[in-house]
């Protein structure tokens, strides 16, 4: 996510006054004729996922189980139509519609009204069934999962898990024969 959308929003949010009832319902209502617009368009992409109806088969590999299995093309798309309506605008939208409603802070309305089309607008169901791409190339599935972690941070995920297995399969007695002999060097 680009760093000043969220800048620019805050300071937006910052500007207006947020405890006029009247700014908060126009904020409201322009929150809410965007995820309109995002179910419509929605229904749309299943509307024309069910039509075409694609029947190739690819190996697909489950991001939580690691598990792969062979989906039709039909069925990876419209489980990515789930994950992107629910798990990615949905949730976002109803934690800050919560957070709105409950504390009076429009920002999180704000930045959702702006984060959310264009997720829609980024995915790959976008492109293919509403723009029209080829699913070639980069359009090719399975896609890649894109992740909320960055790279540098997976990375040292991975060396963690790579010192516990290490630590764990000697049974600690390296580190603890480390420890003890740093403790020798410092007496």
């Amino acid at each position: 996510m680009n760093i000043l959308v969220p800048l620019t929003i805050l300071l937006v949010s910052w500007s207006i006054d947020s405890t006029d009832p009247e700014v908060q319902k126009r904020i409201f209502y322009i929150f809410c004729a965007v995820h309109i617009v995002i179910v419509f368009v929605g229904v749309y992409i299943f509307i024309r996922i069910w039509q075409t109806g694609d029947k190739t088969l690819i190996r697909v590999k489950d991001a939580y189980t690691n598990e792969e299995s062979i989906q039709q093309h039909w069925e990876y798309d419209l489980g990515k139509l789930r994950d992107l309506l629910v798990t990615k605008t949905g949730m976002s939208a109803a934690i800050s519609a919560f957070l709105a409603s409950r504390y009076g802070i429009p920002f999180p309305l704000l930045l959702q009204s702006l984060n959310n089309p264009k997720a829609l607008y980024q995915s790959e169901l976008f492109r293919i069934y509403v723009k029209g791409e080829k699913a070639e190339g980069e359009l090719q599935r399975p896609w890649a999962e894109s992740g909320m972690l960055p790279d540098w941070a997976k990375s040292i995920w991975t060396q963690g898990e790579k010192d516990s297995e290490k630590f764990l399969s000697t049974g600690g007695s390296s580190a603890a024969a480390s420890s003890s002999k740093a403790s020798r060097k410092r007496k």
